[in-house]
C-alpha cells in the first residue's frame, strides 16, 4: 500500500488505487492458474 492515506486522496486517485489492486489480484490469480507460483505458497 502506498504511504498516502486513503482519506486525503481524491475520488480519482481512489479509483486508480482500486484499479491497481484489482489488476494485481488478477495477475496473481492468473499466475496461480498457470502454476507459475510454487506449490508451497498455496494449498490448492
Amino acid at each position: 500500500m502506498k504511504s498516502r492515506t486513503w482519506d486525503n486522496m481524491t475520488t480519482e486517485q481512489q479509483e486508480e488505487e482500486k484499479r491497481e489492486c484489482r489488476l494485481a489480484d488478477e495477475l496473481e490469480a492468473e499466475e496461480r492458474r498457470s502454476g507459475y507460483t510454487s506449490d508451497s505458497d498455496y494449498d490448492n
